[in-house]
């Protein structure tokens, strides 16, 4: 039996708490199991949270697709083809939709730069945060398109601020201090983005102390430094391009080259 009822009302939940869910439908399905057409599923990283009476098979394989289409934040057809000697499965085609919060933009730091890729990043849909330690510097004037500016010491702004896989992280403080002190809060957090200002040299050195300090180096590669596409940038606003362009790229699965090549290396 479907339970639709059950399936949107889980569905509306997921989006008011802002989790991202994706709603996995089978369309077609082959062999002797015409029923299994209009199943349909919620599926989260947590597991299949609802959905259609089904058979463990087909279960499965909605929460296998719906959770590689949260993985690559897209959606689509795609078809789920039996496993070898799974007598009871069929062909199925599923059409997975995904319901995401918007994308947030958590901007540590409130300089020149901060205040170019807050307006930019407010501009292309992203809910902004900027967060920094100086009242001159964290406050609306500077910031009139973001969400939220918070004025607090980063040790303690960086445990208040919830970040999921909805977050594109960017650190860029006034010292390299903050922006270590920062990187360390955010590296476990299940962000879709990390990135951190710095010269070569420079993030050098940290990446280094987080792998001595014994963080896993496949966190540590995970983030972008430094900041942002090799598009020659020099300008606070050019900076902020190149950074917004390198989130671009993560977030929609472009192909542009990482200039962060250090990480190939830790």
């Amino acid at each position: 039996m479907i339970r639709l009822r059950e399936v949107f009302r889980k569905l509306e939940e997921l989006v008011d708490a802002d989790r991202p869910a994706a709603a996995v439908v089978v369309t077609a399905a082959g062999g002797e199991q015409p029923g299994l057409v209009g199943a349909r599923f919620v599926v989260t990283e947590n597991g299949v949270e609802a959905g259609s009476d089904a058979p463990a098979w087909l279960l499965q394989a909605a929460l296998h697709h719906g959770k590689e289409a949260l993985w690559a934040n897209r959606g689509g057809w795609v078809r789920h083809q039996p496993a070898v000697g799974a007598d009871d499965e069929v062909q199925v085609e599923f059409f997975v939709d995904l319901a995401v919060p918007a994308p947030q933009l958590i901007i540590f730091g409130g300089g020149h730069i901060s205040q170019s890729l807050a307006a930019m990043g407010s501009m292309i849909g992203f809910q902004v945060t900027v967060l920094d330690d100086r009242p001159l510097f964290a406050n609306r004037e500077r910031f009139p398109t973001a969400r939220q500016v918070l004025c607090k010491p980063f040790e303690e702004a960086v445990l208040e601020v919830p970040i999921t896989r909805a977050s594109y992280v960017v650190i860029v403080t006034r010292g390299h201090r903050s922006d270590e002190t920062c990187l360390r809060g955010v590296l476990h957090s299940p962000a879709g983005y990390i990135g951190m200002i710095g010269s070569r040299r420079r993030v050098g050195g940290v990446m280094s102390r987080l792998v001595e300090d014994g963080e896993p180096a496949h966190l540590v590669r995970r983030v972008h430094s430094p900041i942002g596409l090799d598009i020659g940038a020099q300008t606070p606003e050019e900076i902020a391009v190149s950074i917004l362009a390198e989130i671009i790229n993560v977030r929609r699965g472009g192909k542009a080259a990482d200039a962060s090549l250090h990480r190939q290396k830790v």
